[in-house]
């Protein structure tokens, strides 16, 4: 059309196309951020997608993304999720910004590594190398049928890890696993640096102690979130003080002390958070609609269990059924992983 004549119609602009138009490169930048995590997912599991297959992942993730904030869940055990595609995780490489320090649990990046390398790598062993990390997928392999694989790109992209795992239990299950390992990282550092600052001054105390004057509730989902905080206070102070009576028999006996690691202590405590977590889902008793049919009373990790209503018998009543399974002994073996 002519120059005068385009000007000379009214554009039909409204609120919701207005609204697009300015969130266009918005939307954008995500997309963006969401395929260089996809691509990072699937490199750290060793494999070399093409741009085709990691755009159709993109597009899987997107959906998956909507469908998780629909969960009827607290929302800050989604967040993590949220920040790792936007590679937002604050002290796992997020934004690009790499810790100049090592990892409490000796791990450390290649010195020759620019900054986003080093960045990326360290969000590769928040998430995946980590010793929490490793703890939570030993429990996470426990749960899965015998011969399934767990990859990177299962629990950072919320994709299943078989055609037995429905998608709705399993965005839980991952996404309650990525909210532990990354409130792992929090008490892990808060422990080391705690441990530190008592050897700096010649009082190096036991892990136990350090736990009860750092409080071990720095993550975003921590267990006074899922359980009343005096119940808590009150764990923590008999569980140290059994601890303190088992280390005074031992050294009556004249046997050594046990010593807990930070990222051991840390590693046991990202698996009960991980538990926490899906138990915390379980126990709000709302199964979603896009369930039905799908998820058996069986089913790992979480069930969907079917019971005559003691009102009304000819109506059936659907109740969620808390499944995992724990490993028998220690998740850090003989220790640590």
């Amino acid at each position: 059309k002519p120059y005068a004549q385009l000007f000379s119609e009214p554009l039909p602009l409204t609120v919701r196309l207005s609204t697009q138009m300015q969130q266009a490169s918005w939307r954008r930048a995500v997309a963006d951020m969401h395929r260089q995590c996809v691509m990072a997912a699937m490199q750290l599991g060793g494999e070399q997608p093409t741009n085709e297959q990691v755009e159709a992942e993109r597009a899987r993730v997107a959906t998956r993304l909507k469908a998780a904030w629909r969960l009827p869940w607290d929302n800050r055990l989604k967040e993590t999720w949220w920040r790792l595609l936007l590679d937002g995780v604050q002290g796992a490489g997020g934004h690009g910004i790499a810790l100049s320090k090592p990892c409490p649990c000796g791990w450390d990046a290649p010195a020759h590594l620019s900054k986003s390398e080093r960045a990326a790598a360290q969000r590769a062993h928040v998430f995946w190398g980590c010793t929490p990390a490793v703890a939570i997928r030993t429990t996470i392999s426990h749960n899965l049928s015998p011969g399934s694989q767990l990859l990177p790109k299962h629990l950072w992209l919320l994709q299943p890890p078989g055609e037995q795992v429905e998608q709705g239990v399993w965005a839980v299950a991952g996404m309650a696993a990525l909210s532990a390992m990354a409130g792992a990282r929090k008490c892990m550092w808060a422990l080391h640096m705690e441990d530190q600052r008592g050897a700096a001054r010649g009082r190096a105390r036991p892990v136990a102690q350090v736990v009860e004057a750092v409080g071990a509730s720095s993550d975003e989902a921590s267990d006074d979130d899922l359980e009343p905080a005096r119940r808590q206070r009150q764990a923590r102070r008999a569980a140290n003080a059994q601890q303190h009576r088992r280390q005074m028999r031992q050294q009556r006996r004249g046997a050594p002390a046990p010593s807990t690691t930070p990222h051991q202590y840390a590693a046991r405590r990202a698996v009960a958070q991980f538990e926490a977590g899906v138990r915390k889902f379980v126990d709000l008793g709302q199964v979603p609609d896009s369930w039905g049919g799908k998820v058996q009373e069986g089913h790992c990790f979480i069930g969907v269990r079917s019971r005559a209503d003691p009102a009304d018998e000819n109506n059936m009543i659907k109740e969620l059924v808390f499944n995992m399974r724990r490993m028998g002994g220690d998740v850090l073996g003989d220790g640590g992983v």
